[in-house]
């Protein structure tokens, strides 16, 4: 069961099972050159939690780098949570482990979180101490999948299906065309899908709109509790 710090960092009850479903077909492959090409200084900031990738398998995925793209700046985000994806208890405990231990030694000792078999998510407000990195919101979260794609196939909007594991970027084949048309489009509805969506709407300048399917869907799965 997700604690009251899975709901404060906006976890809102995931399921652990991420499985191969009908939009992950859509997923593809691209360099990760792509990405830096967008945000240059990114290697900069995401260089900090390389240990969490590439020693515990870990994989950026979602909010962070929908915003970041779209400010080209690797620290203006909007205060969206930096999410690691872990598809192994193993490596999201020894992962959860390494942050206690205090090994991001660009930030100040996050206050420790209590490890428990049932938790698949741990939370940790990160401070700062140099001036070139800002502070951030860390979530290490577990997903049980069987592949990357997978995982991004899950995620409830379009507009959050996109990671990263430092070597490629891991996205939609509709991500681009929603986010240059600042459309949000819904894939999968799940009960904290409100909440989300304001968040998903706003940006920086115009606002983003739902498209009309989506509206449709999401106005269906509010009737359905009505009655």
């Amino acid at each position: 069961m997700p604690t009251n710090n899975d709901y404060y960092y906006g976890y809102y009850g995931y399921d652990v099972d991420a499985p191969f479903n009908e939009f992950t077909q859509f997923i593809v492959m691209k360099p990760y050159t792509w990405l830096v090409e967008k945000v240059p200084n990114i290697n900069d900031f995401l260089n900090v939690f390389s240990n969490l990738i590439n020693t515990y398998n870990g994989v950026i995925a979602g909010g962070y780098l929908r915003r970041v793209i779209r400010s080209g700046d690797a620290l203006t985000f909007q205060n969206a949570d930096l999410d690691i994806v872990f598809l192994t208890q193993s490596d999201f405990l020894s992962a959860t482990n390494f942050v206690n231990q205090g090994n991001l030694t660009q930030f100040n000792q996050p206050d420790i979180q209590e490890i428990s078999d049932d938790r698949i998510v741990y939370g940790f407000d990160l401070i700062s101490h140099t001036d070139n990195i800002t502070n951030i919101k860390l979530q290490l979260i577990r997903r049980e999948a069987d592949s990357i794609e997978n995982i991004v196939s899950n995620f409830d909007f379009t507009n959050a299906k996109i990671a990263t594991n430092l070597n490629q970027v891991i996205i939609d084949n509709r991500w681009e065309n929603f986010e240059s048309n600042k459309i949000i489009n819904i894939d999968i509805v799940r009960p904290d899908i409100l909440i989300r969506l304001l968040k998903y709407l706003y940006s920086e300048g115009e606002p983003f709109r739902l498209n009309a399917s989506s509206a449709s869907k999401l106005l269906a799965w509010v009737s359905s509790r009505l009655t």
